[in-house]
């Protein structure tokens, strides 16, 4: 799933300082595409791709990220990617 920021809230994702979404990530298992972070990290940007372990619905998801402070929006399309990057998961990028 993409997910976009205002600027002044992905700057706190950067610094670890956006807690906002703490909860939601812990129940569904989800983790930052860290080729897109260190892209972003590299050449800026306000917008990461969220992958979650199993099987999710990416629109229901979208419905739950959307409503965190600081989000411009979602895109709640899927796309699997390799088992090396988060074993038995989807990454919806």
């Amino acid at each position: 799933m993409r997910i976009g920021f205002d600027e002044a809230t992905m700057k706190k994702v950067i610094k670890g300082e956006y807690h906002a979404w703490d909860e939601l990530n812990k129940k569904y298992k989800a983790q930052i595409d860290q080729r897109r972070f260190d892209f972003i990290l590299k050449f800026g940007g306000t917008e990461l791709s969220l992958c979650f372990e199993g099987k999710q619905n990416p629109c229901r998801l979208a419905e739950f990220y959307k409503s965190l402070p600081g989000v411009s929006y979602i895109e709640p399309w899927i796309q699997p990617l390799s088992a090396t990057l988060i074993k038995k998961s989807l990454c919806w990028s």
